[in-house]
């Protein structure tokens, strides 16, 4: 029993280190972003949604590795909150004035209501395990809300019948994170992990399938 305990703990410590990496290099593809801002001279045209959910969501996984004192979860969410709010500084100054106030206003609201939750997990007078199960929620809330996102790019791929706005090695990154999590999930019997993780996985297959459906205008054009 100890020698199948100990197998089990390094299997853990194994997928938890390559999940927390490939996690960690996901992550930095927000320096392509801030390089197109930069190269741009301005954020037009250049969406700030990711920026705003990765900075919640780091923030939200960071107090809820924390409490579970669940290494794996606040390394790879110390990283994420820090980039994220690096993403996040960047894109406000790069932003037009006119802009900057509503983005800067986002970000007033997300903070408040990150400093709300920490304040709930500080000093509630709640058993820790009922807290856990309260942040467990809201973080799978958000990060399901976070995972469907795709879907509405997934929807103009069925209109238009064509996979040539759909960023191919993205779609596969995020199949082999979210696989990774998840069978993480599985290894430490955590729901809160399982779960939002199934359903990005089930989402990652979905926008990887119209790849073998419907071709590139590339590939339409050689084939004419």
């Amino acid at each position: 029993m100890h020698n199948a305990d100990l197998q089990t703990d390094f299997i853990v410590r194994i997928v938890s280190s390559v999940a927390a990496v490939s996690t960690i290099c996901l992550f930095l593809t927000g320096f392509e972003i801030c390089w197109r801002i930069k190269k741009h001279g301005s954020t037009e045209d250049i969406g700030s949604a990711p920026f705003h959910m990765g900075f919640v969501s780091g923030f939200l996984w960071l107090h809820y590795g924390i409490l579970k004192e669940d290494r794996a979860v606040f390394c790879v969410n110390m990283v994420s909150s820090s980039l994220y709010t690096f993403y996040l500084l960047y894109y406000c100054l790069r932003t037009p004035y006119p802009m900057k106030r509503r983005q800067l206003r986002f970000a007033a609201i997300e903070i408040i209501f990150l400093s709300l939750i920490h304040l709930y997990v500080e000093y509630s007078q709640h058993a820790k395990e009922i807290i856990l199960d309260h942040l467990g929620y809201i973080c799978v809330a958000f990060n399901v809300a976070t995972v469907a996102a795709p879907l509405l790019a997934l929807g103009e791929v069925i209109r238009s019948k064509s996979t040539e706005n759909l960023p191919l090695p993205l779609c596969l990154a995020n199949l082999l994170v979210t696989s990774e999590w998840l069978l993480y999930g599985f290894l430490v019997e955590d729901f809160f992990i399982k779960f939002p993780n199934a359903i990005a996985v089930i989402i990652s297959i979905a926008q990887i399938v119209p790849f073998a459906i419907y071709p590139r205008k590339g590939e339409n054009i050689s084939k004419h």
